[in-house]
């Protein structure tokens, strides 16, 4: 069997793929990640010889969603696209171009994958692990007035996260719970789950994402 191709890396500082939640900074629907997302799950696809039928009963996204992901025309989820890396058995980071590869490199901000922007805030991809179920360390700012409402990882997901300054606003499966500087949680992801900032400062916090086993 021929070696896999390498994932297409994602341009420098690019645009997002789709915010779970809609956000005024992220209008543009053919965005850069899109168009990596699109070239990687083709390829990706098509090396291991499955149909847009199979993918989509392996994935739960449906076959015109995958269509239109493959022509970077769709306006997929982050979860969405998580689900969609999983049943080709590689990671999310690798599908958006954000894993650096085995050897050690240095990410400098401007060069991080950033699937997720406000006006003036971010969700960015600092670095990863390797492998399909690699986990992914993320740097987030959240304005004053911005929210983040995930859609639900994969069964067996969790999610670690280090308030960094500010206070921020987790809600859980229902429950809400108020983050001050330096505190930290560990929820499972694969619920009802979004950020908020609430307050007159910035939030900054890190988050690792630990993917269940494929």
């Amino acid at each position: 069997m021929p070696d896999e191709p390498a994932p297409t890396p994602a341009p420098d500082a690019p645009s997002p793929v789709a915010a779970d939640t809609p956000n005024t900074a992220d209008a543009a629907a053919g965005s850069a990640i899109a168009r990596v997302v699109a070239t990687n799950l083709r390829a990706r696809r098509t090396d291991r010889g499955m149909t847009l039928v199979e993918l989509a009963e392996r994935s739960g996204v449906s076959r015109r969603m995958l269509s239109l992901i493959e022509k970077a025309e769709g306006n997929p989820s982050l979860g969405t696209v998580e689900r969609i890396a999983r049943a080709l058995g590689i990671s999310f980071a690798a599908i958006i171009g954000a894993d650096p590869g085995s050897a050690p490199h240095p990410v400098a901000p401007e060069a991080m994958v950033t699937p997720w922007r406000s006006a003036s805030g971010h969700g960015r991809i600092a670095v990863t692990g390797e492998g399909p179920a690699a986990v992914e360390l993320w740097d987030w700012l959240l304005a004053p007035g911005d929210h983040y409402t995930a859609v639900p990882d994969p069964a067996g997901a969790r999610e670690l996260i280090l308030v960094v300054s500010g206070e921020l606003t987790l809600t859980h499966d229902g429950t809400t719970h108020l983050l001050p500087e330096g505190h930290a949680i560990r929820i499972p992801s694969d619920r009802p789950y979004a950020y908020a900032n609430h307050t007159t400062r910035p939030v900054r916090f890190t988050r690792n994402t630990l993917p269940p086993p494929l």
